[in-house]
Order: structure tokens, then C-alpha cells, then sequence
């Protein structure tokens, strides 16, 4: 009897020592998956934050792109404007030159055609003969013109007057490209500013990008680490509970 007693009191000893580790270790385990629970659901609150500035970021780089796309535009627009306006003021120059040298060529066969016009005759008696002579004297006049071209006059009185008092249309003209011009560099050099700006941008904007992607991928592997030590748990929670139900069933075995 005494044996009995002393082999019981053995085993009821060793079934409380067992249950007591089962107990701290159910503890434990208990406390590791209510920890590991908050760093998960804290883990996924990261996640949809980012996932939600990483939307904001995808959108604010699409409009970027747009407003890159319309200073593209722009800038070939102006581009295009420019070369036209280029293209004008080379040719003014060339129709200046023209015009200017459009002026009738007059030679000995025709002083005939010269003297018809309106007052050149008039010119020509008043440089060559002070203006004694009469006017139906023909053979003078002749001789008179013919002098005059000798000497060097025979540009006409309104082609000097034309060449000496340019065109106030072309004037105006010139003064309307070159501040054409000068306005195009202006918004130009705005427009390569504005470009040169919303580059920076983009480039903070994917650098921003790129640093919340490696935190995303470092989120998930903690993710994944905590899922694994989870699933640990479990298994050491299966592996405490099937020797619990050993020990009571060796207990009961004992009792009888």
C-alpha cells in the first residue's frame, strides 16, 4: 500500500511537472501569435499605405508625362513658328535687293524712251544747258540727255528717291519679326525651364518610387518570415497539445 502510495504521489509529480511546461509553453505560444498577429496587421496597414502613395505617385507621374507632352508640343509649335519667321526675314532682304535693282537700265538706243518721261527732260535741260533753250529744239535735248548719261545721271530722280526712303511696310515688317523673334527665344527659354523643372520631378518622383518598392519587398519578406514562424507556432502548439492528451491518457491509464 504504501508503495502505491509513493508510486501515485510519483506520478502525479511528474504529470504536474509535465503539465506545468505544457502550460508555460502554451503561454509562450500564445503571446508569440498574439505579438506576431499585430506586427502582421500592422505589417498589412504599411502595405495598403503604400499601396495608396504609390497610386497617388503613378498618377502624379501620368500627369507629369501629359504636361511633358504638351511642352513637347510647345516647343514644336514655337520650333516651327521660328523657322517660318527665319525663313521670311532671309527672304526680305532678297526682295529688297530686288527692288533696288530693278532700276531701268538706259543706254544710247534708248533716249527715246527716256525722253518721253515726265520730267526728265526738264532735268536734263536744267544740268546741261541752264535752261535757255526752247522746247521744240529736239537735236538739243538729244545731245543734252546724251551728256547727262555720260556723266553718270541716269538713274532716275523717283528710283533714288525709292532707294534712299525704304518701304515703311517693309519697316514695320522687319520691326514685327524681330520682335517675333525675340518673343519665340523668350518662350522658349521659359519653355526649357519649365521642361528642365518637371524632369527634376519625375526623377524625385520614380527615386520615391523606387525606395517604396524596396521597403515593399523588405515588408513582404517580413511577412513571409512571420508567416513561417506562425506556422512554426502551430506545429509546436499540435506537437504540446497531442503530448497533453498523452499525459492524461497515461494519467487515466495510472488511475486505473
Amino acid at each position: 500500500m504504501e508503495k502505491t502510495m509513493k508510486w501515485w504521489s510519483d506520478c502525479t509529480a511528474n504529470w504536474r511537472e509535465k503539465w506545468s511546461k505544457v502550460r508555460t509553453e502554451r503561454n509562450k505560444a500564445r503571446e508569440e501569435a498574439k505579438q506576431l498577429r499585430s506586427n502582421l496587421e500592422s505589417a498589412i496597414k504599411e502595405s495598403n499605405s503604400y499601396k495608396r502613395e504609390k497610386c497617388e505617385l503613378e498618377m502624379q507621374i501620368t500627369q507629369l508625362k501629359k504636361e511633358m507632352e504638351k511642352v513637347h508640343m510647345l516647343m514644336m509649335k514655337h520650333a516651327g513658328q521660328f523657322n517660318k519667321a527665319s525663313l521670311d526675314a532671309a527672304d526680305e532682304p532678297e526682295r529688297d535687293g530686288r527692288d533696288n535693282n530693278c532700276s531701268p537700265d538706259i543706254s544710247s538706243d534708248g533716249l527715246k524712251n527716256v525722253n518721253s518721261e515726265d520730267g526728265l527732260v526738264t532735268k536734263v535741260c536744267q544740268g546741261g544747258g541752264g535752261g535757255g533753250q526752247p522746247a521744240d529744239d529736239s537735236g538739243q535735248d538729244d545731245l543734252d540727255v546724251e551728256e547727262y548719261i555720260l556723266q553718270g545721271g541716269a538713274m532716275p530722280k523717283h528710283s533714288v528717291e525709292l532707294r534712299e526712303k525704304p518701304d515703311p511696310l517693309i519697316a514695320a515688317e522687319e520691326r514685327r519679326l524681330i520682335q517675333q523673334l525675340s518673343k519665340d527665344e523668350y518662350d522658349e527659354d521659359y519653355l526649357l525651364q519649365k521642361v528642365s523643372m518637371l524632369q527634376v520631378r519625375l526623377d524625385d518622383a520614380q527615386k520615391t518610387i523606387q525606395i517604396e518598392r524596396d521597403e515593399k519587398n523588405v515588408i513582404h519578406k517580413n511577412f513571409e518570415k512571420f508567416r513561417q514562424d506562425m506556422q512554426e507556432l502551430r506545429e509546436k502548439c499540435e506537437e504540446l497539445r497531442a503530448a497533453k492528451q498523452d499525459a492524461v491518457r497515461e494519467l487515466l491509464t495510472l488511475q486505473e
